[in-house]
């Protein structure tokens, strides 16, 4: 009866020929002003065919509706969902991920991509630790931008200081034995990332982008900036 398209970065010409059913339904996931790349609802008529749309926060749905103002009426929004028990739960898997050494440990995790801007985590990271704040920043995550980013560490000294742990199959503990977790991207829907270190209690520092206000009351449990 209905079919659903949980890929808003698959073009839906690729589905909506192929797929006979009554319905179709598109899931956004991400902030398309904002997006990089050439991303198919950013075209004119990438609605068509399409009955329903359900986007992931309400920021995803404001940017929706300022490229498809069209679609206004046939538009909802339903924030990630989340196994909280399965984080607590996988967090306390690894007793020690980081050394007893006093310093700081901020942790982010998410695919190396641009997206993400972890290159500008780097040149903040670079700019403390020459005003005398020193801590580490370690990375769970794996992804193309690597090269780039091991070169920009080195550029700015931060061996040792900017960490990427690579994949990791289950970072929660990483998450829960950090002091803080930042989120830098430039662009988002609702991160799942920011609402499990929310569940394992840890302040978080996110950029003003995606669902980042409807997730964190900044000042209360974290901080959005710019």
């Amino acid at each position: 009866d209905v079919a659903v398209n949980y890929a808003h970065w698959v073009d839906p010409d690729r589905w909506l020929k192929k797929v006979q059913t009554k319905k179709k339904v598109q899931w956004i996931h991400t902030d398309h002003l904002l997006a990089l790349g050439d991303l198919p609802f950013k075209r004119a008529n990438s609605c068509l065919g399409i009955d329903w749309f359900i986007c992931v926060s309400k920021k995803v749905e404001e940017s929706m509706l300022k490229l498809h103002p069209e679609v206004a009426s046939n538009m909802s929004v339903i924030h990630n969902v989340l196994n909280q028990e399965k984080v607590r739960e996988h967090a306390k898997e690894i007793k020690d991920c980081f050394p007893k050494d006093g310093l700081c440990n901020v942790l982010s995790a998410g695919h190396l991509f641009k997206v993400k801007a972890y290159d500008r985590a780097i040149r903040v990271h670079s700019r403390l630790d020459k005003e005398g704040i020193h801590f580490c920043w370690y990375v769970a995550g794996e992804g193309r931008e690597r090269p780039v980013l091991e070169k920009l560490i080195e550029e700015h000294h931060l061996e040792g200081k900017f960490i990427l742990l690579g994949q990791q199959s289950n970072p929660y503990p990483y998450m829960l034995q950090a002091d803080i977790y930042a989120h830098p991207s430039l662009c988002e829907g609702c991160s799942v990332a920011i609402n499990e270190a929310k569940v394992l209690g840890k302040p978080i520092i996110a950029t003003d982008v995606g669902g980042a206000r409807e997730q964190i009351d900044s000042e209360r449990n974290g901080l959005v900036v710019d």
